[in-house]
């Protein structure tokens, strides 16, 4: 959503605060009050979203604040297009209840930009400045400076959406550019939408019929849909009701694009010897056989990250090693179907 001449990127609503900042809601507000308590906290963290724009002026002042009980800091990152700013500028510090202003000024050397844009066929034009939010409830202040939101040539083609649990936005890749979402979105030069749901992946009627829309609406050309760790408490009966509708409603809405279910990684229970997680794998593939839609993939999870080697110290969270596993192994499978 463009908003203050801002493309607030996987952003769908913004709403003020009693402080006078915004939230950054990634699902519309209509589905959040469909969640859980912990979903509609996790709908309000700001993985994946970006504020990009194109400068006029020769720089432009940006206002944030983070007001969080359970962090004292967090972490912004400036891109031009898909290149990293320099030291200087590739990551910002905004400690919890202070408004932070952020300075962006025009690259002073634009042109090299363009020749490693060019050289590297990357799929943002480096006119275009990328504030990158790390998962935090950082909240958007306001703006002071002459931007442009960036032109439809000035951003990838295509979109990859990831929706899942809090290994899909990205807990334990240490920061967002390192999830393994970002990272399949780097392999194929494409956007990306991440909507994870840290321990809130529930499978709802409401976030399926979103994501369904998102794809009618032309948000996104290609999706992951991670399936099962967040429930695993729930009868089997039930989640494979929730499995068969969440991809029947995205798929029936979008027959033409690949869609890939995937099973829990490998997890704690596994090292427990529980049965559950494997019983669930077999529900996810199960269903996408059954329901026989020819762009829906399965993808068994167990086998992208399949031991307590790529887990980290929580045993629950892959380490930023398990996350490249996790990055190279979807990679290797999407690249049968998507094009890099």
């Amino acid at each position: 959503m463009v908003f203050q001449n801002i493309d607030f990127h996987n952003v769908s609503e913004l709403t003020r605060d009693e402080f006078g900042g915004y939230v950054m809601h990634r699902f519309p507000l209509c589905v959040e009050e469909t969640l859980s308590e912990g979903g509609r906290n996790a709908n309000k963290i700001t993985s994946g979203i970006e504020l990009r724009f194109k400068l006029i002026s020769d720089s432009v002042k940006l206002k944030f604040r983070l007001d969080s009980p359970d962090s004292s800091a967090t972490t912004v990152y400036i891109y031009r297009g898909n290149i990293v700013g320099g030291w200087q500028e590739c990551s910002v510090a905004i400690v919890s209840g202070e408004t932070r202003e952020l300075v962006v000024n025009k690259h002073p050397n634009i042109e090299k930009l363009r020749e490693i844009t060019k050289s590297a066929s990357f799929g943002f034009s480096p006119e275009v400045v990328r504030i990158v939010l790390n998962s935090s409830i950082l909240r958007f202040v306001g703006v002071d400076g002459d931007v442009v939101p960036p032109s439809k040539e000035d951003v990838p083609e295509k979109t990859y959406l990831a929706y899942g649990s809090s290994i899909t936005h990205g807990s334990l890749a240490l920061n967002i550019p390192s999830t393994f979402v970002s990272q399949i979105g780097e392999h194929f030069r494409c956007d990306v939408r991440n909507l994870g749901l840290a321990g809130n992946a529930r499978l709802e009627k409401s976030v399926a019929d979103e994501i369904a829309a998102m794809g009618e609406r032309g948000e996104w050309d290609f999706a992951s849909l991670c399936m099962g760790i967040n429930i695993l408490n729930i009868e089997c009966s039930d989640f494979e009701k929730r499995v068969k509708n969440m991809i029947k409603t995205v798929a029936e809405r979008n027959p033409e694009k690949h869609i890939f279910c995937i099973s829990p990684f490998y997890c704690r229970e596994d090292m427990d010897g529980l049965n559950k997680p494997q019983l669930f794998r077999e529900i996810v593939e199960r269903s996408v056989c059954e329901l026989g839609f020819p762009y829906v993939h399965y993808i068994d999870g167990r086998k992208i990250l399949d031991g307590s080697w790529g887990l980290s110290g929580d045993f629950v969270h892959p380490s930023p090693l398990g996350v490249r596993a996790i990055a190279d192994g979807l990679i290797e499978i999407y690249s049968k179907y998507i094009k890099g």
